[in-house]
């Protein structure tokens, strides 16, 4: 949270807009390497990423896939935290397109089944049912 003494200058004003528009607009979208060129995804679209050799291919909502110069790790940092997971070291998956988690497997809405590792099983359930919580607790 900024402060500011007042009276506040027009100035200053505008350029504190400016920094809450661009902190909400970066949470809502994702911005990742294409080639030679920049590419900007809506969050809410993503549903999993997974490898391509030594790159990500993000899938999104519509069935179309993105691939994109940044590694899985690089993407999870930019995104919600509390969204999206690790279930398997190969796949990163947003939790609101997981319709269930069964021994060893994330179904998601658009019918994919995503591999669940035993290494990541039980923290991929637990975000999961976090995820759940949070989400039916406002609602």
């Amino acid at each position: 949270i900024k402060y500011r003494v007042k009276p506040v200058q027009t100035e200053e004003r505008s350029k504190a807009k400016l920094d809450d528009y661009m902190n909400r607009l970066s949470r809502q979208f994702l911005m990742v390497h294409q080639e030679r060129h920049v590419v900007s995804l809506e969050i809410k679209n993503i549903g999993f990423a997974d490898m391509e050799g030594k790159n990500a291919r993000i899938h999104l909502a519509d069935k179309s896939t993105i691939s994109c110069g940044e590694r899985l790790p690089e993407l999870k940092a930019l995104l919600p935290q509390s969204a999206f997971c690790f279930c398997h070291h190969s796949f990163l998956i947003n939790l609101g397109y997981v319709l269930e988690i069964v021994r060893y497997q994330a179904r998601m809405r658009d019918g994919s089944v995503i591999p669940v590792s035993k290494k990541y099983y039980n923290s991929t359930r637990d975000a999961f049912m976090y995820y759940l919580e949070e989400r039916f607790r406002f609602s």
